[in-house]
Protein backbone atom coordinates (compact mmCIF):
# COMPACT_ATOMS: atom_id res chain seq x y z
CA UNK A 1 0.00 0.00 0.00
CA UNK A 2 1.37 3.56 -1.15
CA UNK A 3 -0.70 5.73 0.71
CA UNK A 4 -1.26 9.50 1.90
CA UNK A 5 -2.33 9.30 5.12
CA UNK A 6 -2.87 12.82 7.17
CA UNK A 7 -1.61 14.79 7.50
CA UNK A 8 -2.76 16.74 5.59
CA UNK A 9 -6.69 15.65 7.42
CA UNK A 10 -9.25 14.80 4.26
CA UNK A 11 -11.80 12.75 3.88
CA UNK A 12 -9.33 10.71 1.33
CA UNK A 13 -6.52 10.41 4.11
CA UNK A 14 -8.43 9.80 6.73
CA UNK A 15 -10.28 6.75 4.68
CA UNK A 16 -6.76 5.75 3.92
CA UNK A 17 -5.72 5.87 7.86
CA UNK A 18 -8.87 3.48 8.38
CA UNK A 19 -8.43 1.11 5.89
CA UNK A 20 -4.20 0.53 6.57
CA UNK A 21 -5.52 0.27 10.38
CA UNK A 22 -8.44 -2.44 9.40
CA UNK A 23 -5.93 -4.35 6.53
CA UNK A 24 -3.01 -4.59 9.43
CA UNK A 25 -5.85 -6.38 11.86
CA UNK A 26 -7.03 -8.44 9.32
CA UNK A 27 -4.45 -9.45 7.11
CA UNK A 28 -2.06 -12.36 8.03
CA UNK A 29 1.38 -11.54 9.11
CA UNK A 30 3.60 -10.07 6.84
CA UNK A 31 0.57 -9.97 3.78
CA UNK A 32 0.72 -6.16 3.99
CA UNK A 33 3.48 -3.17 3.82
CA UNK A 34 2.79 0.17 3.81
CA UNK A 35 4.42 2.81 2.39
CA UNK A 36 2.78 5.90 4.04
CA UNK A 37 3.38 9.90 2.96
CA UNK A 38 2.47 12.58 4.63
CA UNK A 39 2.86 16.43 4.81
CA UNK A 40 1.68 19.85 4.09
CA UNK A 41 2.81 23.00 3.29
CA UNK A 42 3.52 24.70 -0.26
CA UNK A 43 5.62 22.44 -1.45
CA UNK A 44 3.05 19.63 -0.64
CA UNK A 45 2.00 18.29 -4.28
CA UNK A 46 5.70 18.15 -5.21
CA UNK A 47 6.74 16.09 -2.16
CA UNK A 48 3.78 13.70 -2.39
CA UNK A 49 4.30 12.60 -5.92
CA UNK A 50 7.84 12.49 -5.48
CA UNK A 51 7.50 10.58 -1.88
CA UNK A 52 4.65 8.11 -3.45
CA UNK A 53 7.18 7.36 -7.07
CA UNK A 54 9.70 6.79 -4.63
CA UNK A 55 7.35 4.19 -2.43
CA UNK A 56 6.09 2.47 -5.23
CA UNK A 57 10.04 1.89 -6.95
CA UNK A 58 10.62 0.15 -3.05
CA UNK A 59 7.85 -2.31 -3.32
CA UNK A 60 8.57 -2.68 -6.87
CA UNK A 61 12.16 -3.83 -6.18
CA UNK A 62 10.76 -5.78 -2.61
CA UNK A 63 7.82 -7.91 -4.65
CA UNK A 64 9.84 -8.69 -7.85
CA UNK A 65 6.56 -7.96 -9.82
CA UNK A 66 5.27 -10.84 -7.69
CA UNK A 67 3.13 -8.71 -5.23
CA UNK A 68 0.15 -6.10 -6.02
CA UNK A 69 -0.16 -2.58 -5.12
CA UNK A 70 -3.22 -0.61 -4.00
CA UNK A 71 -2.96 3.09 -4.78
CA UNK A 72 -5.33 6.17 -4.34
CA UNK A 73 -6.19 7.46 -7.91
CA UNK A 74 -4.91 11.18 -7.49
CA UNK A 75 -6.61 14.18 -9.32
CA UNK A 76 -5.46 17.32 -11.14
CA UNK A 77 -1.77 16.96 -11.79
CA UNK A 78 -1.78 14.15 -9.76
CA UNK A 79 -3.00 12.21 -12.08
CA UNK A 80 -0.95 12.92 -14.82
CA UNK A 81 2.17 12.03 -12.61
CA UNK A 82 0.33 8.55 -12.12
CA UNK A 83 -0.12 8.44 -15.53
CA UNK A 84 3.57 8.34 -16.33
CA UNK A 85 4.44 5.82 -13.86
CA UNK A 86 2.28 3.35 -15.96
CA UNK A 87 5.06 1.52 -16.99
CA UNK A 88 6.75 0.72 -13.27
CA UNK A 89 3.57 -0.09 -11.74
CA UNK A 90 2.55 -2.46 -15.14
CA UNK A 91 5.98 -4.29 -14.98
CA UNK A 92 6.22 -3.89 -10.84
CA UNK A 93 3.04 -5.69 -9.73
CA UNK A 94 0.96 -8.34 -10.85
CA UNK A 95 -2.32 -6.73 -9.67
CA UNK A 96 -2.71 -2.33 -9.28
CA UNK A 97 -5.56 -2.00 -7.07
CA UNK A 98 -6.70 1.36 -8.01
CA UNK A 99 -9.21 3.49 -5.35
CA UNK A 100 -11.14 5.79 -6.38
CA UNK A 101 -12.18 8.30 -4.41
CA UNK A 102 -12.65 11.59 -6.31
CA UNK A 103 -15.77 11.59 -8.84
CA UNK A 104 -14.09 13.71 -11.54
CA UNK A 105 -12.21 11.99 -13.51
CA UNK A 106 -15.32 9.33 -13.92
CA UNK A 107 -17.64 11.87 -15.20
CA UNK A 108 -16.94 11.62 -18.23
CA UNK A 109 -13.75 10.08 -20.27
CA UNK A 110 -10.81 11.45 -18.95
CA UNK A 111 -7.46 11.41 -21.00
CA UNK A 112 -5.62 11.42 -17.48
CA UNK A 113 -7.04 8.51 -16.22
CA UNK A 114 -7.60 6.76 -19.65
CA UNK A 115 -3.61 6.96 -19.74
CA UNK A 116 -3.19 5.57 -16.83
CA UNK A 117 -5.68 2.51 -17.47
CA UNK A 118 -3.71 2.01 -20.90
CA UNK A 119 -0.88 1.72 -19.48
CA UNK A 120 -2.23 -0.92 -16.96
CA UNK A 121 -3.79 -3.20 -18.83
CA UNK A 122 -5.27 -6.57 -17.39
CA UNK A 123 -3.16 -5.33 -14.28
CA UNK A 124 -5.48 -2.54 -13.25
CA UNK A 125 -8.90 -3.57 -10.47
CA UNK A 126 -10.64 -1.22 -8.87
CA UNK A 127 -12.33 -0.12 -5.71
CA UNK A 128 -15.03 2.63 -6.17
CA UNK A 129 -17.14 4.61 -3.58
CA UNK A 130 -20.72 3.78 -5.00
CA UNK A 131 -22.46 2.08 -7.70
CA UNK A 132 -22.74 5.40 -9.48
CA UNK A 133 -18.93 5.54 -9.80
CA UNK A 134 -18.48 1.65 -11.21
CA UNK A 135 -21.18 2.38 -13.86
CA UNK A 136 -19.32 5.35 -14.92
CA UNK A 137 -16.24 3.85 -14.94
CA UNK A 138 -17.59 0.73 -16.77
CA UNK A 139 -19.27 3.60 -19.54
CA UNK A 140 -15.80 5.57 -20.20
CA UNK A 141 -13.09 3.08 -19.69
CA UNK A 142 -14.68 -0.28 -20.74
CA UNK A 143 -13.57 -1.61 -17.18
CA UNK A 144 -15.04 -4.77 -16.36
CA UNK A 145 -17.93 -5.18 -13.83
CA UNK A 146 -15.72 -8.13 -12.24
CA UNK A 147 -12.72 -5.76 -11.93
CA UNK A 148 -14.42 -3.51 -9.78
CA UNK A 149 -15.64 -3.60 -5.99
CA UNK A 150 -18.03 -0.99 -4.49
CA UNK A 151 -16.78 0.01 -0.61
CA UNK A 152 -18.70 2.84 0.92
CA UNK A 153 -16.96 5.10 3.19
CA UNK A 154 -19.33 4.51 5.96
CA UNK A 155 -17.16 1.27 6.94
CA UNK A 156 -14.44 3.16 7.21
CA UNK A 157 -16.07 5.66 9.74
CA UNK A 158 -16.47 4.35 13.93
CA UNK A 159 -19.68 4.52 14.96
CA UNK A 160 -20.64 7.03 17.43
CA UNK A 161 -22.76 7.52 19.96
CA UNK A 162 -26.06 9.51 18.86
CA UNK A 163 -25.73 13.18 19.91
CA UNK A 164 -27.88 14.06 22.89
CA UNK A 165 -31.33 15.69 21.67
CA UNK A 166 -31.26 19.46 21.65
CA UNK A 167 -33.42 21.60 23.72
CA UNK A 168 -36.67 22.98 22.40
CA UNK A 169 -35.86 26.31 24.13
CA UNK A 170 -33.20 27.39 22.18
CA UNK A 171 -32.66 28.20 18.17
CA UNK A 172 -31.85 25.47 15.90
CA UNK A 173 -28.10 25.58 15.07
CA UNK A 174 -26.86 25.18 11.40
CA UNK A 175 -23.23 23.70 10.85
CA UNK A 176 -20.75 24.27 8.04
CA UNK A 177 -17.73 21.70 8.64
CA UNK A 178 -14.92 20.65 6.40
CA UNK A 179 -12.20 23.26 4.03
CA UNK A 180 -13.90 26.28 3.99
CA UNK A 181 -13.91 27.67 0.11
CA UNK A 182 -16.40 28.81 -2.17
CA UNK A 183 -16.62 25.23 -3.99
CA UNK A 184 -17.55 23.75 -0.57
CA UNK A 185 -20.75 25.98 -0.35
CA UNK A 186 -19.64 28.25 2.25
CA UNK A 187 -21.32 31.40 0.03
CA UNK A 188 -24.55 29.17 -0.15
CA UNK A 189 -23.92 28.42 4.10
CA UNK A 190 -23.88 32.26 4.91
CA UNK A 191 -26.84 32.94 2.22
CA UNK A 192 -28.59 30.60 4.05
CA UNK A 193 -28.46 32.37 7.52
CA UNK A 194 -29.16 35.25 5.94
CA UNK A 195 -32.33 33.91 4.12
CA UNK A 196 -33.52 32.91 7.51
CA UNK A 197 -32.58 36.17 9.75
CA UNK A 198 -34.42 38.66 7.22
CA UNK A 199 -37.72 36.13 7.61
CA UNK A 200 -37.63 37.05 11.38
CA UNK A 201 -36.05 33.63 12.50
CA UNK A 202 -33.78 33.21 14.79
CA UNK A 203 -31.25 30.38 13.43
CA UNK A 204 -27.95 30.24 15.09
CA UNK A 205 -24.43 28.98 12.85
CA UNK A 206 -21.16 27.72 13.71
CA UNK A 207 -18.39 27.43 11.41
CA UNK A 208 -15.74 24.76 11.45
CA UNK A 209 -12.56 24.12 9.57
CA UNK A 210 -9.75 25.65 8.09
CA UNK A 211 -9.94 28.87 5.88
CA UNK A 212 -6.94 29.68 3.21
CA UNK A 213 -8.04 32.69 1.78
CA UNK A 214 -7.48 36.22 3.45
CA UNK A 215 -10.50 37.19 1.14
CA UNK A 216 -12.48 34.58 2.31
CA UNK A 217 -11.33 35.42 5.60
CA UNK A 218 -12.64 38.95 5.80
CA UNK A 219 -16.05 37.57 3.84
CA UNK A 220 -16.60 35.08 6.91
CA UNK A 221 -15.43 38.05 9.99
CA UNK A 222 -18.27 40.43 7.94
CA UNK A 223 -20.65 37.43 8.50
CA UNK A 224 -20.23 36.83 12.01
CA UNK A 225 -20.30 39.98 12.72
CA UNK A 226 -23.52 40.74 11.64
CA UNK A 227 -24.73 38.42 14.66
CA UNK A 228 -21.81 37.96 16.66
CA UNK A 229 -24.40 36.70 19.60
CA UNK A 230 -25.22 34.03 17.05
CA UNK A 231 -22.69 32.89 14.67
CA UNK A 232 -19.04 31.99 15.11
CA UNK A 233 -16.22 29.91 13.58
CA UNK A 234 -14.08 27.38 15.50
CA UNK A 235 -11.29 26.73 12.90
CA UNK A 236 -10.24 22.93 12.22
CA UNK A 237 -11.93 20.79 14.64
CA UNK A 238 -10.68 16.86 14.97
CA UNK A 239 -11.64 14.20 17.39
CA UNK A 240 -13.62 15.47 20.39
CA UNK A 241 -14.07 18.97 19.14
CA UNK A 242 -15.48 17.63 16.31
CA UNK A 243 -17.59 15.35 18.27
CA UNK A 244 -18.86 18.44 20.11
CA UNK A 245 -19.44 20.51 17.16
CA UNK A 246 -21.59 17.85 15.44
CA UNK A 247 -23.59 17.50 19.37
CA UNK A 248 -24.29 21.24 19.29
CA UNK A 249 -25.90 21.66 16.12
CA UNK A 250 -29.25 20.52 14.80
CA UNK A 251 -28.42 20.35 10.87
CA UNK A 252 -25.13 20.35 8.39
CA UNK A 253 -25.26 22.07 5.64
CA UNK A 254 -22.72 20.95 2.91
CA UNK A 255 -23.88 23.02 -0.35
CA UNK A 256 -20.75 21.38 -2.36
CA UNK A 257 -20.00 22.74 -6.02
CA UNK A 258 -16.74 20.81 -5.72
CA UNK A 259 -16.34 18.94 -9.20
CA UNK A 260 -14.44 16.14 -7.46
CA UNK A 261 -17.14 15.39 -4.94
CA UNK A 262 -17.48 11.64 -3.94
CA UNK A 263 -18.46 10.58 -0.88
CA UNK A 264 -17.77 13.26 1.84
CA UNK A 265 -16.67 11.78 5.01
CA UNK A 266 -18.43 14.94 6.62
CA UNK A 267 -21.87 13.36 5.97
CA UNK A 268 -21.48 10.37 7.36
CA UNK A 269 -20.03 11.80 10.42
CA UNK A 270 -23.48 13.70 10.83
CA UNK A 271 -25.67 11.28 10.01
CA UNK A 272 -24.14 9.41 12.47
CA UNK A 273 -24.85 12.14 15.31
CA UNK A 274 -28.23 11.98 14.32
CA UNK A 275 -28.16 15.37 12.38
CA UNK A 276 -29.92 16.10 9.09
CA UNK A 277 -27.61 16.84 6.27
CA UNK A 278 -28.89 19.45 3.17
CA UNK A 279 -26.76 19.27 0.38
CA UNK A 280 -26.58 19.53 -3.16
CA UNK A 281 -27.36 16.53 -5.25
CA UNK A 282 -23.10 16.32 -6.57
CA UNK A 283 -21.14 13.18 -6.63
CA UNK A 284 -22.07 10.27 -4.66
CA UNK A 285 -23.89 12.48 -2.06
CA UNK A 286 -27.76 11.68 -3.57
CA UNK A 287 -26.96 7.83 -2.07
CA UNK A 288 -25.40 9.08 1.03
CA UNK A 289 -28.84 11.32 2.48
CA UNK A 290 -32.53 11.62 2.14
CA UNK A 291 -33.67 12.62 -1.53
CA UNK A 292 -35.89 15.66 0.21
CA UNK A 293 -32.60 16.98 1.46
CA UNK A 294 -30.81 17.18 -1.64
CA UNK A 295 -30.96 20.41 -3.01
CA UNK A 296 -30.11 21.87 -6.06
CA UNK A 297 -27.30 24.66 -6.63
CA UNK A 298 -29.42 27.40 -7.73
CA UNK A 299 -31.67 27.98 -5.04
CA UNK A 300 -30.07 26.15 -2.31
CA UNK A 301 -30.16 29.02 0.52
CA UNK A 302 -34.14 29.40 -0.64
CA UNK A 303 -34.84 25.97 -0.46
CA UNK A 304 -32.78 24.75 2.85
CA UNK A 305 -33.99 28.14 4.84
CA UNK A 306 -37.96 27.20 3.75
CA UNK A 307 -36.91 23.03 5.54
CA UNK A 308 -35.35 24.81 8.31
CA UNK A 309 -38.49 27.27 8.75
CA UNK A 310 -40.30 24.09 8.74
CA UNK A 311 -38.77 22.51 11.69
CA UNK A 312 -38.85 25.93 13.91
CA UNK A 313 -42.86 25.68 12.99
CA UNK A 314 -42.95 21.61 13.79
CA UNK A 315 -40.43 20.46 15.96
CA UNK A 316 -41.51 17.05 16.04
CA UNK A 317 -40.48 17.15 12.36
CA UNK A 318 -36.55 17.92 13.35
CA UNK A 319 -36.81 15.27 15.61
CA UNK A 320 -38.22 12.92 12.71
CA UNK A 321 -35.01 14.15 10.58
CA UNK A 322 -32.51 13.39 13.16
CA UNK A 323 -33.82 10.16 13.47
CA UNK A 324 -34.39 9.54 9.77
CA UNK A 325 -30.57 10.45 10.14
CA UNK A 326 -28.81 8.01 12.20
CA UNK A 327 -31.07 5.17 10.60
CA UNK A 328 -29.74 6.10 6.92
CA UNK A 329 -26.04 6.00 8.75
CA UNK A 330 -26.59 2.40 10.24
CA UNK A 331 -28.24 1.17 7.34
CA UNK A 332 -25.12 2.32 5.00
CA UNK A 333 -22.81 1.60 7.92
CA UNK A 334 -24.23 -2.26 7.81
CA UNK A 335 -24.13 -2.59 4.00
CA UNK A 336 -20.27 -0.96 3.93
CA UNK A 337 -19.24 -3.28 6.18
CA UNK A 338 -19.95 -6.36 4.71
CA UNK A 339 -18.73 -4.77 1.60
CA UNK A 340 -15.75 -4.13 3.58
CA UNK A 341 -15.11 -8.14 4.38
CA UNK A 342 -15.46 -8.81 0.67
CA UNK A 343 -12.99 -6.18 -0.04
CA UNK A 344 -10.55 -7.30 2.07
CA UNK A 345 -10.71 -11.13 0.89
CA UNK A 346 -10.19 -9.59 -2.67
CA UNK A 347 -7.48 -7.60 -1.75
CA UNK A 348 -5.27 -10.36 -0.08
CA UNK A 349 -5.94 -12.27 -2.95
CA UNK A 350 -2.70 -14.45 -2.86
CA UNK A 351 -1.18 -13.03 -0.26
CA UNK A 352 0.25 -15.58 2.34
Amino acid sequence: MAVVLPPPVTGQTLASRALVRHLGQAAPPGAVAIHPVSGGGAAWRVHKQTALLAAILRAAAAGRGRDALYLVVDSGAGLWAQAAAAPVLRTGFSRVVLHHHGFAPLRRRDPRLATLLSGLGDRARHIVLCPGMATALARHYAVAPDRIRVLGNAALIPAPPRAPARPADIPLTLGFLGNITRSKGIGAFMATQRALAEAGRPVRALIAGPVTRPDLEAEIAWFLAEDPAGRSALGPVSGPAKRRFLAGIDALLFPSAYPNEAQPFTIFEALAAGRPVLATPIGGIPGQIERAWCLPAPGFAAAAARIVAGWQDRPETHAAACAAARARFEAARARDVAALGSVTRWLLEGAE
